[in-house]
């Protein structure tokens, strides 16, 4: 099997980007180093459980749907200690609104996963220190432990979800876009 130089690909896609929107390479740079320098920064319990929760309601979802929905997401799952503690009452009020997205599984991983927040906080002291208890910037095997054990604890973040989140909190990894791992899977 041959080696892809995966680096020049990307360089390459990133050049033909660049060219396609007739940015200049600062203009470029600008607009799009941040999204290639991402940084682990501790982040509040409840920065940590937004980015989850989002991650259950885009998962499988057309992104632009979801992002509409977002201030009811946000109305009804602000606060992670508050959203453990629902019961089905609220849940069916959640599901009757007329601006929530109807997903009942999604409604209820978000619940359960702020149980499993909360129990973790409670353990640990906060999320990050969680997170920095399997040293994820020392190997990357530890990164990848880590992924394996947020997708036990938590609903809906597996598989490509898992390094959606990964990278949010500033990682080092990417998260597979569908196309590009399809191609990448047609040249091996």
């Amino acid at each position: 099997m041959k080696a892809f130089d995966y680096k020049t690909i990307f360089t390459n896609v990133e050049e033909s980007l660049r060219l396609h929107f007739g940015l200049t390479i600062n203009e470029f740079k600008e607009k799009y180093a941040t999204l290639k320098a991402l940084k682990f920064q501790q982040k509040s319990d409840q920065e940590y459980f937004d980015l989850l929760k989002m991650i259950v309601f885009y998962s499988g979802f057309n992104a632009a749907t979801v992002t509409k929905k977002e201030a009811t997401i946000n109305k009804y799952f602000g606060d992670f200690s508050k959203v453990a503690i629902y019961g089905d009452a609220m849940i069916a009020k959640i599901l009757s609104d007329q601006e929530m997205i109807k997903n009942r599984k999604k409604v209820n991983a978000v619940i359960k996963n702020a149980r499993k927040f909360l129990e973790i906080v409670k353990k640990h002291g906060s999320f990050h220190k969680y997170l920095e208890s399997f040293s994820p910037t020392a190997s990357f095997e530890n990164l990848m432990i880590l992924k394996e054990e947020l997708g036990c604890q938590f609903d809906f973040l597996s598989g490509v979800t898992g390094f959606h989140f990964l990278m949010d909190i500033g990682l080092n990894v990417i998260k597979p876009d569908r196309v590009i791992t399809r191609i990448f899977k047609r040249l091996d």
